[in-house]
């Protein structure tokens, strides 16, 4: 019997057991709010939803400078699958994608026209990474200055828009005709979110399997606002592939760079977008699963490692990585890695159906709470709970110390224990509950992950 009714019975035997005076008036009993059903969704699904924008083929960066003694082995610690990278033709490039193939990771390359590649060589070079190759993506941020700005055609002797959609349709033909390369996704080249209307407006729809967005949030702590912004460039990053067509995020992210500043210095809305190393790494794990909710299929932060040293944090390009240039571990590394550490099915061995629904109950100041719920092949459940606020003040370049709020957590069944986990600060668990099916949780501004485990 859930423990619910064990803890309701005993007050209705003293209830009913004590006389009542003649003129007090009859206690109204109030019924108990029912548990909202929550269907979780499964943690490999979540997991395969990461991944990590690089720039393997970049040969004076520390993609290939570090590959050896940075990028693999920082990589393989940090336990994602999924990279976002540019397709190459050079010798080191199709060495180091090799071994990173045989970590088990995937690639999202992105073709890069301008730079002379044909199609003929394009498709010889898909065809060399192999099965390690699960996507192609169309030219990135053609709109953009400093694409369009440089004077030369994207193809056929066109430019953008003319020379784009000549080329993304030519791509997605020549991919789907050729049994090599036929079951590789074609993405839809990608916009800057600003531009993302006038871009579809003079493009329409064009040949691809997937859309795409890139969707920075500018610094601030509402990690989906580069979803949102612009009327709602998610809606219109659909339109291009059509809606019936899943959607990924090949960039989104935080920089460091925190003293390049706004145009108003004093304005919140206008102030810059660079965050301190803290911030970010108590919004890594929020933008992941805000998008998770938002049923985007994969989401590449940008990017793995600072481009070039820049200690000033003066310099926006220099400060996008989740590792500092020398290979050093931003706080948003260690969050990321740790979650995916704890959130790995590496010891799970059940392949029995679950009971992939939970009932539960949050109750207090949920104002700016958000959550989401996971299941493991073995039957846990994993609660993310983060608040959704600011945790770095643009305008003071300072952060922001956030109070926890105070929920009281129910749970609709008869829990054995619950294990709190708190990936910003190490991946084992800071606190276990057993026997308890209401528990009160506090809840930060850093998503902490609740591992409810039910007694069958």
């Amino acid at each position: 019997m859930r423990k619910l009714y064990l803890f309701i019975l005993p007050l209705l035997v003293i209830f009913y057991s004590c006389k009542t005076p003649e003129n007090a008036q009859p206690v109204e009993e109030k019924p108990v709010e029912p548990a909202n059903i929550e269907q979780a969704r499964p943690v490999a699904e979540y997991l395969d939803s990461l991944g990590v924008a690089t720039h393997i083929g970049f040969a004076r960066l520390p993609y290939n400078q570090n590959f050896d003694e940075i990028i693999k082995p920082r990589l393989q610690e940090l336990g994602i699958k999924h990279i976002r990278t540019d397709l190459s033709g050079q010798k080191f490039y199709f060495q180091h994608m090799k071994e990173l193939g045989a970590m088990g990771i995937k690639a999202n390359v992105v073709t890069r026209p301008q730079t002379g590649m044909t199609l003929d060589a394009l498709m010889k070079n898909l065809k060399t990474l192999g099965d390690m190759a699960i996507s192609v993506e169309g030219p990135n941020e053609q709109d953009g200055s400093q694409n369009t700005g440089k004077g030369k055609p994207i193809y056929q002797g066109k430019f953008y828009p003319e020379g784009l959609e000549l080329f993304q349709n030519k791509l997605y033909e020549t991919i789907n005709s050729d049994s090599e390369t036929q079951d590789i996704k074609v993405v839809a080249p990608s916009f800057f979110t600003k531009n993302i209307t006038e871009a579809y407006s003079m493009l329409g729809k064009l040949k691809c399997d997937l859309n795409n967005i890139h969707s920075y949030p500018a610094g601030r702590g509402m990690t989906t606002r580069g979803l949102d912004t612009m009327g709602g460039a998610l809606n219109n990053a659909l339109e291009f592939c059509g809606e019936d067509k899943p959607i990924i995020a090949t960039e989104t992210g935080y920089h460091n760079a925190i003293y390049v500043r706004g145009k108003n210095h004093n304005d919140e809305k206008s102030a810059g977008t660079g965050v301190s190393e803290a911030a970010a790494g108590k919004y890594i794990n929020r933008l992941f699963l805000n998008y998770f909710n938002r049923n985007i299929e994969r989401t590449y932060i940008y990017e793995l490692i600072d481009k070039n040293p820049d200690p000033s944090l003066s310099e926006t390009k220099n400060h996008w990585g989740l590792l500092r240039n020398d290979g050093s571990r931003k706080p948003s590394f260690i969050a990321l890695r740790n979650a995916i550490a704890i959130l790995s099915e590496d010891n799970t061995t059940s392949t029995e159906p679950i009971n992939n629904k939970l009932g539960f109950n949050l109750s207090g100041n949920t104002a700016n709470v958000r959550h989401t719920l996971l299941q493991k092949q073995d039957g846990r459940f994993y609660l993310a709970l983060w608040q959704e606020v600011d945790s770095y003040d643009r305008v003071r370049l300072q952060d922001i110390a956030v109070e926890p709020v105070n929920l009281q957590l129910f749970i609709d069944e008869d829990v054995r224990e619950v294990n709190f986990y708190d990936p910003l600060q190490q991946r084992n668990a800071i606190k276990q509950v057993t026997g308890e099916n209401s528990l009160e949780v506090a809840v930060s501004d850093r998503p902490i992950f609740l591992e409810i485990v039910i007694d069958n």
